[in-house]
């Protein structure tokens, strides 16, 4: 029973806890005394980033539903607090704040403290999901949204769609893609590390033109980004530039979408936890990509090995899981494996299959379907994290069709 070296850091930037934490002896007795009629956990919510905000969250809340449900408690309550004091999005703190029992840090700080300090108090940690905001679990197959917009809340997000210039009941798509502007914007400094997810909104107008005369408006998803979409279709909303955005209308435009287009990063876990579907593209690493998500395609990028003068196949990248979970650029760089981005005509198949399978209208060829397995035979869905934890649970994705049947050889 010793303190972790992380909690003995935390003490010593954050004096006060030396005050509140002998004041929480008290309240931590009357927990653990508790205990065998009532089960209260403790943890916080990661309100910095909108990634963990959303998606953390919803499966914190879906997995205290199992553990209620499971009965191995009497009953069972969740308490948190938020670590920072302005989150990354304050319309979703307000929904989460509907929904759960969040306290102010002051309190519940240094009890989340202590519980995580000593083994024997482990169950009464609230913070820890099974993975993050993967859903291993595949909770949400079975459970609904936790978050909702009131009544007034639908009446205000409806009118500012048409403020936007759309007719009432129009069919939007949300297209997220990362670039460094957001971390930079918050001053959050050495990210170099994850420009290898970054991707050029220029490779997108493809997709965007052909949907917007489709029909479809189109919202250039970001809070901070550093170049403007390149495109005069009066249907392709700049919405990140355009002086329009705002917290509600993130989650708003992220929760009622046709579906969304994105590159793994913060906003896709807002149509992701609304149970929208997804189109992934440009994802790194190939092996941590959402297999987990209903109504999702995705596609990686391309890897590209200096050393053998070619690009790799699927079972090159996934070798002992080795290179297909390279999660840093510095990994790339070592190894002298250079990502390609996926090309706008990649971009555009995999969009217009999204496209044409929420209308059904989309076949799924004999051939097509013996791609998809083959490719999955090869995929290593039992694959673990630094930390030993599954990655995968039920698989629940597609991979890009067309780019399978282009890239046949890729398969091996």
């Amino acid at each position: 029973m010793s303190i972790y070296s992380k909690e003995k850091r935390i003490l010593k930037q954050e004096l006060d806890l030396w005050i509140t934490i002998p004041l929480s002896i008290i309240p931590l007795f009357i927990i653990v005394i508790l205990r065998p009629f009532l089960l209260i956990r403790i943890g916080f919510l990661h309100n910095d980033r909108m990634g963990h905000f959303a998606g953390n969250t919803e499966l914190l809340n879906l997995e205290n539903k199992e553990l209620i449900s499971s009965k191995k408690f009497n009953k069972v309550i969740n308490l948190y607090y938020l670590p920072r004091k302005i989150s990354c999005n304050k319309t979703l703190e307000i929904m989460w704040r509907r929904v759960l029992y969040i306290w102010p840090r002051f309190i519940l700080r240094p009890l989340c403290l202590i519980i995580r300090s000593f083994t024997f108090l482990t169950v009464h940690i609230a913070w820890k999901t099974s993975n993050e905001d993967r859903d291993i679990n595949n909770l949400m197959d079975t459970h609904p949204t936790s978050i909702s917009f009131t009544e007034n809340e639908e009446k205000f997000g409806k009118s500012k769609l048409i403020e936007f210039g759309l007719p009432q009941n129009a069919k939007f798509i949300c297209l997220n893609v990362r670039d460094s502007a957001y971390l930079n914007s918050i001053g959050i400094t050495n990210h170099e590390y994850h420009n290898f997810r970054d991707s050029n909104i220029d490779d997108y107008i493809k997709a965007a033109e052909e949907l917007a005369n489709m029909g479809y408006f189109i919202f250039r998803m970001g809070v901070s980004v550093n170049n403007k979409f390149n495109s005069n279709h009066p249907k392709i909303i700049d919405y990140a530039i355009n002086g329009m955005r705002s917290d509600f209308m993130d989650i708003y435009l992220g929760a009622k979408c046709h579906f969304c287009i994105s590159t793994g990063s913060g906003f896709d876990s807002i149509p992701y936890i609304f149970r929208r579907p997804l189109v992934f593209v440009n994802i790194v690493p190939i092996i941590a990509i959402g297999t987990f998500i209903k109504n999702s395609i995705s596609l990686s990028k391309n890897y590209y090995s200096v050393v053998h003068n070619k690009y790799l196949t699927l079972s090159e990248i996934c070798y002992n899981n080795e290179i297909g979970l390279y999660s840093k650029s510095e990994d790339f760089e070592k190894n002298k494996i250079i990502l390609f981005n996926n090309t706008p005509q990649e971009i555009l198949d995999i969009t217009i299959e999204m496209e044409k399978r929420l209308k059904n209208e989309w076949i799924d060829l004999p051939e097509d379907i013996n791609l998809q397995d083959k490719f999955w035979n090869i995929f290593p869905t039992n694959a673990v994290n630094i930390s030993g934890i599954k990655l995968h649970g039920k698989i629940n994705t597609l991979y890009s069709t067309n780019y399978l049947r282009n890239n046949i050889k890729w398969l091996q």
